[in-house]
């Protein structure tokens, strides 16, 4: 079943509309928690009492594994976001439904395991080295391949999937080169204007670190995702 919007005229600034209005929305939470990421990594290297701090977060993350990082992947995602939301709009606030919090979490659950074991393999490829060729290069590889060929596609279908109401076979009619190109481009956008900074204060950290990075960047990443996957 192709895409309704396949009889109608595409241009690319029009496809990316949807990213750019989110990038705007969001700049300057954006450019915080960018400014707050740079500080965290000069102060690792600037303050030997920083560095020693940090061995106790490198050694959490090395006995726990791939199930505790997506486990903090979920829990930024989804608790941390809910419990923002509450704060923010006490009046107002209407908590999410239990099966798409489930869903949310399990989701950056998913995700985060995803990025957690791209650092070992970029580690593996290009060492777990921080000079900045290195860090330049494995910036490269996450955005041009990982993210754009491997993370959003699959991070927006997952989405498609539960506002269709967790119906698999409406979501899989809806697939096809007009879905990906519409919807992908857009989250393109975000995760190069977001995550590309953010990759380059994740990659400047050693291996053992870039979790922690990834995980308090992932907590305002997800109110920015949701908001792309709807179109909106």
């Amino acid at each position: 079943m192709a895409d309704s919007s396949a009889t109608q005229p595409w241009s690319l600034r029009q496809a990316i509309e949807p990213g750019r209005r989110a990038v705007i929305a969001h700049f300057k939470p954006i450019l915080l928690i960018q400014f707050l990421l740079i500080i965290v990594v000069v102060a690792y290297y600037a303050f030997p009492e920083v560095r020693e701090f940090s061995r106790s977060l490198s050694q959490l993350r090395d006995r726990g594994g791939t199930l505790f990082a997506a486990a903090m992947s979920g829990f930024a995602g989804t608790v941390v976001p809910e419990l923002a939301k509450f704060l923010a709009d006490r009046g107002n606030y209407k908590p999410t439904k239990p099966a798409d919090h489930l869903f949310n979490f399990l989701f950056f659950a998913f995700i985060g395991a995803m990025v957690v074991n791209l650092f070992y393999v970029l580690a593996i490829l290009f060492g777990d080295k921080q000079d900045p060729l290195t860090v330049v290069i494995k910036v490269a590889v996450d955005m041009l391949i990982f993210s754009a060929l491997i993370s959003a596609p699959i991070s927006i279908t997952l989405q498609q999937w539960r506002l269709d109401g967790y119906k698999m076979r409406k979501t899989l009619s809806r697939l096809s080169f007009v879905f990906f190109r519409d919807r992908v481009l857009p989250l393109i956008l975000v995760i190069w204007a977001y995550w590309g900074p953010v990759g380059l204060c994740s990659y400047a950290m050693p291996l053992s670190l870039q979790l922690w990075v990834y995980l308090f960047a992932q907590a305002a990443y997800s109110f920015m995702i949701l908001h792309i996957a709807r179109g909106t």
